[in-house]
């Protein structure tokens, strides 16, 4: 049994490992699809944004699935519609065929991480459901990880369509192993969410504390998963491979994080925990953006801003605790939905006013580059944002105490 559990559990993790490559990849093609498809700044990121639309309106239909037929078959089928979503950026030189894609992309990768949240629930007992899940979310990880440098090594020896059919070939190999080794659900596991769906859409507590974790998501799925490369080329000055390896650093944090944050949350709390996390990334992301230390001192907030965005663990296991055993899935479900969804409005935000600030900015073999004031205006969002988060958890830790 322990055997078949851990065996469930990597599927899992390897398929969150794998959104997550899918979701980095056009932070380090940008400048390769700018040329390919003559984008401007907020043609790239309605692109990169349009991802968590498709990802965030998934995540209920989705989640019902997963109740009803099980992860054998729901996961294999999303990480077919990851494929199929890569494709029109191969095939098509219609630009808006690739963003319907981009959200198709974010449909299948939405079923990652509810089938680690369901396939954790049904291998593991209950009492070791944060742990497993934040073992998974280090390992799966390693996918973000994987899209930063490691391709752009790849860039370097291939063309980038040649990069995104390795990508697809690995999508192939991990739909077949986990259609093999996930195994059917058992009569008495199948549930109706229904009830569950009326208890989670009456309780304010699970949208206050939704809403206060998708404020503080601008530094993971705002930046680093989109603006993070350029931004350090073009401040810093450094070579697009070096500065890809920032994404990397951000992302080997957050793994590091979700080993952690739990030891940090047994000692002051979910609520305190989340908003000093909240704090960690605000000073973190000025020391980045604002050009204001030494490049050395780059890698260590890069890895601080990474380590603290694992506070979404925390923060969703604190709306479970709002509802009784049989709504956590679609609790789970629903506070994920609404954290993600601040992702696209990031990219949205961002991409607009950086092309706004930036307009006219010298074109370098059709990429546009920008200085540091240009990133420090059209990025300030994120740091509004985590100020309003931290508080809301501030508010959450003095007049809802934890019991």
């Amino acid at each position: 049994m322990a055997a078949k559990s851990w065996l469930m559990w990597s599927c899992a993790a390897l398929f969150y490992a794998y959104q997550y490559v899918l979701r980095v990849v056009p932070n380090v093609l940008k400048a390769d699809l700018t040329q390919a498809f003559t984008l401007d700044a907020a043609m790239f990121g309605q692109f990169a944004g349009i991802y968590y639309i498709g990802y965030t309106l998934s995540h209920i239909p989705l989640g019902i699935a997963l109740d009803r037929y099980g992860p054998k078959y729901v996961l294999p089928l999303c990480t077919i519609l990851c494929m199929i979503g890569m494709l029109p950026l191969i095939y098509m030189d219609e630009f808006s065929y690739s963003v319907i894609g981009r959200c198709i992309v974010g449909i299948g990768s939405s079923g990652s991480v509810l089938g680690m949240f369901k396939i954790i629930r049904m291998a593991f007992a209950e009492e070791k459901f944060t742990r497993m899940l934040s073992l998974a979310a280090t390992v799966g990880l390693g996918g973000a990880i994987f899209g930063g440098a490691p391709i752009q090594y790849m860039l370097d020896f291939m063309p980038w369509k040649n990069v995104i059919w390795v990508i697809l070939g690995i999508g192939v190999a991990l739909s077949i192993f986990m259609y093999v080794a996930l195994p059917k659900l058992k009569e008495s596991e199948i549930g109706s969410p229904l009830e569950s769906f009326k208890l989670v859409l009456t309780n304010k507590w699970v949208w206050f504390i939704s809403l206060g974790a998708g404020f503080l998501v601008g530094p993971l799925e705002g930046y680093a998963d989109a603006w993070l490369t350029q931004s350090l080329a073009d401040i810093y000055k450094v070579t697009n491979l070096m500065a890809s390896n920032g994404t990397s650093l951000v992302f080997l944090g957050l793994a590091i994080g979700f080993l952690v944050i739990n030891s940090i949350v047994d000692r002051i709390g979910i609520d305190k925990t989340v908003a000093f996390s909240g704090v960690m990334m605000l000073l973190s992301f000025i020391v980045v953006i604002g050009n204001i230390t030494p490049l050395w001192g780059i890698p260590v907030a890069l890895f601080v801003m990474g380590f603290f965005s694992a506070y979404q663990v925390p923060a969703i296991y604190r709306a479970i605790r709002f509802v009784p055993p049989e709504a956590t899935s679609l609790v789970s479900a629903i506070a994920n939905m609404i954290i993600m969804i601040f992702g696209s409005y990031f990219h949205s935000i961002i991409g607009g006013c950086v092309g706004y600030f930036g307009e006219g900015t010298l074109t370098v073999n059709g990429v546009c580059r920008y200085d540091a004031t240009v990133y420090q205006k059209g990025l300030l969002v994120i740091p509004i944002m985590l100020i309003l988060g931290s508080l809301m958890f501030i508010y959450m830790s003095i007049y809802k105490k934890e019991k």
